[in-house]
């Protein structure tokens, strides 16, 4: 593509001869060749301006700028270079979501399992489908391992382009807020967006409610953008959520709703909650009921379920088909999923890492008589310090016994996390050793859960869910909770035997 082309693509002034081959996108000095295009971006830890030089001598055979560098080669000025980057990439790959259908889930919690449930409705429809997200990227037969929930925009965009030229005809994508904020889907057309949920996390980044408000809706305002299709769009929203309220009145797009408890488009009633999956019915839009059944338990997954029929409804297909889609789906990866050996008790592992999740995890139905709830949980260290305490309040009011460990330590030590967390039992008036208990190191505290459990007790393993290593400031283990616990399932029958006497 010549440079001329993606100058007015992203709207640069320009200088320099614009008459050259553009073969390859990079704001990495490091991954400039012949034919590169190199960004460079004020980023979080340095500035790419620094290695404008470098690429050129690599041979970028121009720059994208902010503000000028003493360069010899093409220029183009733009106001802001990582929205500029995200539109060249999808230039530069053909504009490949102005060819499929693109789904667009944001929100705290719930965007993983809603991922699923529309792919699943979508399968069931015969749908070729393909889905980006926080545990893996995955269209037809591939799967691809994911490093963010939503991948930076040029890496997106190849991805994109892949899941086109293989067949597929939607792709349901997670929108984090990160990614909105450091405009990695500008460039992106989307044909339906949905908000599951607003609640506290991620201050460490976004600082405050607002900031992080703002940013969750700049995905509204991307789907505004006019496109090359010529589909309406649409806005689902979680109407329960006292921001997703706010946000019917500030979406520009035609929008519906879905809720349990504020008038919606999409209502569930008469609900039955039980430890193996759910089920409610379904009013649409005040007149078609129908009966659903989840094999997922929790109020959180019925949500998770309205907004995904709500999207299908929308998108015309039939009622049958979307219980069909949702009722065969029987688990997501690290998402309240159960380890079976064998034990007298259950045990679930779930990714719950903030307060509102972690709050979902302990009360997602009634307890059962006679058994107790015990929860193994920790936060991130050098991430939001100010959900730790909430972590420790929800901890003392819905779990019998809490035992405090780590999470990934990017910095920070872990007993300084602990202390943190432990403010919570504290204004609950709970008893270190009876009631809650530190074990700093993961593997014993989840040995230390599952000894703990009699007969009919649930121990829940929260925070990392699919993952399968664990950070510390200085180095990565291999670290994964459900293969852990399985091995200690397996080896400790002594144990297993006297939880089933007792």
């Amino acid at each position: 593509m010549l440079l001329s082309a993606l100058c007015n693509a992203i709207g640069a002034s320009s200088s320099g001869n614009l008459a050259v081959e553009v073969s390859h996108i990079t704001n990495n000095s490091k991954e400039v060749r012949k034919g590169s295009l190199f960004f460079c971006i004020p980023g979080l830890k340095t500035d790419g301006h620094k290695y404008a030089a470098e690429a050129v001598l690599k041979g970028a055979v121009g720059l994208v700028l902010e503000r000028d560098v003493p360069c010899q080669c093409p220029k183009l000025f733009v106001s802001e270079a990582r929205v500029a980057q995200a539109v060249a990439g999808s230039h530069l790959f053909g504009s490949p979501t102005s060819k499929m259908e693109l789904v667009g889930v944001t929100g705290t919690n719930g965007k993983t399992t809603t991922t699923y449930m529309i792919e699943s409705i979508l399968k069931a429809a015969g749908v070729k489908a393909g889905v980006i997200g926080t545990i893996n990227y995955r269209y037809m037969d591939k799967v691809i391992p994911s490093d963010k929930t939503t991948p930076d925009s040029l890496q997106l965009q190849g991805i994109f382009r892949n899941m086109l030229d293989e067949g597929v005809e939607s792709v349901v994508m997670e929108v984090s807020s990160h990614a909105l904020e450091l405009n990695r889907v500008d460039g992106c057309e989307f044909d339906t967006v949905i908000l599951t949920n607003i609640t506290h996390d991620h201050f460490d980044f976004h600082k405050d409610i607002g900031s992080y408000l703002n940013s969750k809706y700049k995905l509204f305002q991307i789907a505004h953008k006019k496109g090359n299709k010529n589909r309406e769009k649409l806005a689902v929203i979680n109407a329960d959520d006292q921001y997703g309220r706010d946000f019917v009145n500030r979406i520009t797009i035609p929008t519906v709703t879905y809720g349990m408890e504020y008038p919606a488009d999409y209502r569930a009633y008469n609900i039955t909650l039980a430890s193996k999956g759910s089920s409610f019915d379904l009013d649409v839009k005040n007149g078609l009921v129908t009966r659903m059944h989840l094999n997922m338990p929790g109020r959180v997954n019925i949500y998770n379920a309205l907004a995904a029929a709500a999207y299908a409804y929308e998108r015309g297909l039939d009622l049958e088909i979307i219980k069909k889609g949702l009722r065969s789906l029987a688990n997501v990866p690290g998402r309240f999923e159960k380890v079976e050996c064998g034990q007298p008790f259950d045990v679930i592992v779930d990714f719950a890492h903030n307060p509102d999740g972690l709050a979902s995890l302990l009360t997602y139905c009634e307890k059962k008589a006679g058994s107790r709830r015990i929860v193994v949980f920790g936060c991130e260290g050098g991430k939001d310090a100010t959900k730790r305490s909430m972590m420790g309040e929800i901890a003392a009011r819905h779990a019998d016994i809490s035992i405090i460990t780590t999470d990934n330590m990017f910095s920070e030590s872990p007993e300084k996390v602990a202390g943190d967390i432990e403010e919570g039992f504290k204004r609950y008036d709970k008893e270190l050793n009876r009631d809650y208990y530190i074990i700093t190191d993961r593997y014993n505290a989840i040995k230390t859960a599952l000894e703990m459990a009699g007969q009919r007790d649930e121990v829940f393993i929260a925070g990392k869910g699919h993952e399968t290593s664990q950070f510390y400031y200085d180095k990565m283990i291999p670290f994964d909770d459900k293969e852990v616990i399985k091995d200690l399932l397996k080896r400790g029958r002594n144990f297993l035997d006297t939880a089933a006497e007792g």
